[in-house]
């Protein structure tokens, strides 16, 4: 994908001038990148939600359907305790409770497909299986 540079300052004030209503949830040492400098999490999680001015943090797993690891969430959950923090990858029903321990919501998508697949149409039963898996 190349080269990733972040523009919060920018995004910010087009949001701000454009359309204020609209939230900002961003990545918080985002999948399928790798960064030039490593950093701490905890770090990285308080730039972008407090200088950055992210709404909200996303947490995800290193991959498209790659398991959201809870300690990394208990991570910038302790750095920003303030911030809406949602799952960014990898919920199924059978962690999905204990991911909504520490976040407070998922993004899903490949779990929801038929057979996990991406690409694939989204399969009733699986979405009905998360939701009740989410609620129980």
């Amino acid at each position: 994908q190349g080269l990733i540079e972040g523009r919060a300052h920018e995004t910010v004030r087009w949001r701000d001038r454009m359309a204020p209503d609209v939230a900002i949830y961003a990545d918080v040492q985002v999948k399928h990148a790798a960064p030039l400098a490593p950093r701490p999490l905890d770090e990285e999680a308080r730039e972008v939600f407090g200088r950055g001015r992210a709404d909200a943090l996303i947490v995800s797993g290193a991959r498209t359907g790659g398991k959201t690891d809870v300690a990394r969430l208990e991570a910038v959950r302790a750095a920003v305790s303030e911030a809406p923090i949602l799952v960014g990858s990898g919920a199924t029903p059978d962690d999905v409770k204990a991911l909504l321990r520490v976040a407070d919501g998922v993004i899903v998508g490949s779990w929801l497909k038929e057979g996990g697949q991406v690409l694939r149409p989204v399969d009733p039963a699986r979405a009905r299986a998360f939701v009740a898996a989410a609620r129980g």
